[in-house]
């Protein structure tokens, strides 16, 4: 699979010699979520147990919540008639899940004087360089859409959890982070799909990019681990804004 990789990146130099060709290159947030709760198999519900059993205090449940990330994106499309093009690159996204459980032992206060209990967090993050292979039609000049596939290989697998810390006489958040002890599939099929909506300039295009990825296999594939998560899909969201060339 890494072997097509390189192959298919040399392919898309030599095609974007091409004056047709259209680069972009985007950013923005992703909002993702696992098909699986694991808040049990990583213990975090366990350490809200121990937190209150050593007198601190839990306003709420351990709840599971989605995680915010990032992507990075460098596509060409390469037009095959005046509306059909396919679309690839390179681009780097992440993905995971995020739980927490409220405690008044640390209260955020706004500008406005109103109070909010804080949030003890554990999160998941899986991180991925992939290269999307998509077809897309042009709909109209400020209109795009997209969608395929997406072979990606797994960069990194690290888990995350937040502690307070008194600082003179403000608390701040701080995180501790490690490498998840389940290990990540190597290489994870998304299937994707979005829409561009297009700002159109002299030289250069604007666009907001709108965009849905789903694994089609767990991202996990340890044989240790719990069959749960052999049965854990991600997917995530992604918002971003770019530029066409």
């Amino acid at each position: 699979m890494k072997k097509s990789f390189i192959v298919w990146t040399l392919v898309l130099c030599s095609l974007i010699s091409y004056s047709q060709i259209k680069i972009s290159f985007s950013t923005g947030m992703n909002v993702s979520n696992l098909t699986e709760d694991l808040v049990t198999q990583y213990g975090f519900d366990t350490f809200r147990e121990a937190y209150i059993d050593a007198g601190g205090s839990a306003t709420s449940e351990v709840k599971n919540s989605v995680r915010i990330g990032f992507y990075l994106a460098a596509l060409a499309d390469i037009p095959l008639n005046e509306s059909v093009f396919i679309r690839s690159g390179l681009k780097y996204m992440n993905t995971g899940d995020s739980y927490f459980f409220k405690t008044d032992d640390v209260v955020l206060q706004s500008s406005s004087g109103s109070e909010t209990d804080e949030k003890y967090k554990f999160r998941q993050r899986l991180s991925y360089l992939s290269i999307p292979l998509n077809m897309g039609k042009s709909l109209s000049k400020k209109i795009g859409i997209y969608g395929g596939v997406t072979p990606s290989i797994n960069v990194g697998n690290i888990v995350k959890i937040n502690y307070f810390e008194e600082d003179g006489d403000k608390v701040k958040q701080k995180w501790e982070k490690d490498d998840n002890p389940v290990d990540a599939r190597g290489v994870v099929m998304f299937l994707n799909g979005g829409m561009n909506y297009f700002f159109i300039g002299d030289k250069v295009d604007y666009f907001i990019d709108f965009g849905f990825n789903y694994a089609l296999s767990s991202v996990y594939d340890d044989p240790d681990a719990e069959s749960i998560f052999k049965e854990a899909n991600a997917w995530n969201i992604d918002l971003g804004f770019g530029i066409r060339l």
